[in-house]
């Protein structure tokens, strides 16, 4: 009768006629005991018991955040340990990609575009890069900082993002080791064969070791390091490398 008025509650005493409640406590006992034993209530014990479930299951989700909590603390000491000077964990989801940026890959100034597997176009398209890291849940992300005093000297900034790939998969070997499975996105394109296989028109031998760029994959950089806090802008002669380690 309540539900068919819109009201959705338990029926109080003050719903029937005074005789109508003194035949219901009579025949059912006191209110609350007649809700249950109508059947329109559940049963005291069921109620405690759904309690202690809620409870059970709070107890447990907090106990599981604290476990995350531990193990994202030693992903981000390894990558420190490596000389990192940042590391944040992020969902995936919070990666910004914008296929705008394409077109940079296509000026081709790293002089690898359509000569490596990793870069585009041969990479894939802006949307099935994207799509590769949202099949992942978590993205390990790395900053590097170097002193470079002129950014038209390309010797010493190829020798920083050397050093910046290398110490990204130092860490994710062990993380591997660990069974965090998942790819990497390196602060340049993959450099595992010198020239690319691809120059040659051979298959590439690393097909599971290869990886892309940050710009290969269209990521806003910039977003991505003010969501992790993280130095983008280049100051006082400091460049910043960033990079990604995409995994569940």
């Amino acid at each position: 009768m309540l539900q068919s008025q819109g009201i959705i509650r338990y029926p109080k005493r003050s719903d029937f006629e005074e005789r109508e409640v003194v035949a219901i406590k009579a025949f059912l006992g006191p209110w609350p005991r007649a809700l249950e034993i109508a059947g329109i209530k559940p049963p005291r014990e069921v109620n405690e018991q759904a309690k202690e479930e809620k409870k059970l299951k709070k107890k447990r989700a907090k106990i599981e955040r604290i476990k995350n909590a531990k193990k994202e603390k030693v992903i981000i000491d390894l990558a420190l340990s490596e000389g990192f000077v940042k590391a944040k964990i992020i969902n995936t989801e919070q990666v910004v990609f914008n296929p705008a940026f394409r077109p940079y890959c296509e000026e081709n100034l790293c002089g690898q575009y359509a000569k490596n597997y990793s870069c585009p176009p041969d990479c894939g398209t802006p949307k099935e890069m994207e799509e590769r890291v949202l099949d992942y849940k978590n993205a390990l992300v790395f900053e590097s900082q170097f002193i470079i005093e002129d950014l038209t000297d390309k010797e010493r900034t190829k020798q920083a993002k050397a050093w910046h790939n290398s110490a990204m998969q130092r860490v994710i070997k062990q993380l591997q080791d660990e069974g965090f499975d998942g790819f990497m996105i390196g602060a340049s394109g993959c450099s595992l064969c010198n020239p690319c296989k691809l120059v040659n028109k051979e298959s590439c031998p690393f097909p599971k070791l290869k990886f892309s760029c940050m710009s290969a994959y269209c990521i806003y950089v910039k977003d991505l390091a003010g969501k992790c806090g993280m130095n983008y802008e280049y100051k006082n002669n400091v460049l910043s490398l960033f990079g990604m380690y995409v995994y569940n």
